[in-house]
């Protein structure tokens, strides 16, 4: 898929093509050429070798074997931004402090666009198979922490949001549980809202289920999650860890602002 740079508004063009090329090289795979960056961005391939340089002079790509890949002061400037975030910072001690979820794999997600997007995590004592690490981002339409956030919308923002999801080819069938339809999503969006939490029953990942809560109010969404075997989640099970997930929730609000 092309990013062409005459969709966006851009202030300081050399700015906006330098976002661009990092961008295209995240698309393509974290690695990619000179020529597959000028298909990608409509830049002729001097201007893209020129820009890549300058990019390369502030360590925020690299040169390797197969073509041009991130650098490592992205990663370094990534971090740092997490770090300072009071949600973020404020994550690990109010789980730990949590007796429901103490031994849970439990992660913190931002929601951008029709995408949730994952900023910390807190490892349990079972090791569990998800669907995207720290600092990546996927579908939240087969995501708890996607649909819990989706559902705290206003509803014209949410439609927004689906119209985004539809309009990039639809939603990612990740298994056979996972939503085919917009039509379903959104059904389960508004069973979200009602029920107070969302849950994942091995929509994202065979044999996993998570469970989320919207954290309240903050400019942007963000939620709580927690990851388990689904043989695991029954309503006993379930019941426990929501309770946790709220308490949680309620203790990041106010660091959410």
């Amino acid at each position: 898929m092309r990013t062409n740079e005459k969709t966006r508004v851009a202030p300081v063009p050399a700015i906006h093509r330098m976002v661009l090329m990092l961008e295209a090289i995240d698309g393509l795979g974290g690695v990619a050429t000179v020529t597959q960056l000028a298909d990608a961005t409509d830049l002729a391939k001097s201007s893209v070798s020129n820009l890549l340089t300058s990019l390369s002079s502030a360590g925020l790509v690299r040169r390797t074997h197969a073509g041009w890949a991130l650098g490592l002061r992205l990663i370094e400037l990534g971090h740092s931004s997490l770090d300072r975030l009071p949600v973020v910072s404020h994550f690990l001690p109010i789980v730990r402090s949590t007796s429901p979820l103490r031994h849970e794999y439990v992660r913190l997600a931002a929601l951008d666009g029709a995408d949730v997007l994952y900023l910390t995590e807190r490892r349990g004592s079972e090791t569990v198979r998800v669907s995207a690490a720290v600092g990546e981002r996927t579908s939240a339409s087969s995501t708890a922490v996607g649909k819990a956030m989706l559902a705290g919308l206003p509803s014209g923002v949410l439609e927004e949001r689906l119209a985004s999801a539809e309009a990039r080819g639809g939603l990612p069938l990740r298994t056979n549980r996972s939503h085919a339809t917009i039509e379903a999503l959104r059904d389960d969006v508004r069973a979200t809202a009602q029920r107070g939490f969302a849950i994942d029953l091995e929509e994202s990942v065979v044999g996993v289920a998570c469970l989320a809560v919207r954290v309240p109010g903050g400019a942007s969404p963000c939620a709580v999650g927690v990851t388990l075997p689904s043989r695991r989640a029954t309503n006993d099970v379930v019941h426990g860890l929501v309770t946790g997930l709220e308490a949680v929730a309620s203790r990041l609000a106010v660091h959410a602002q």
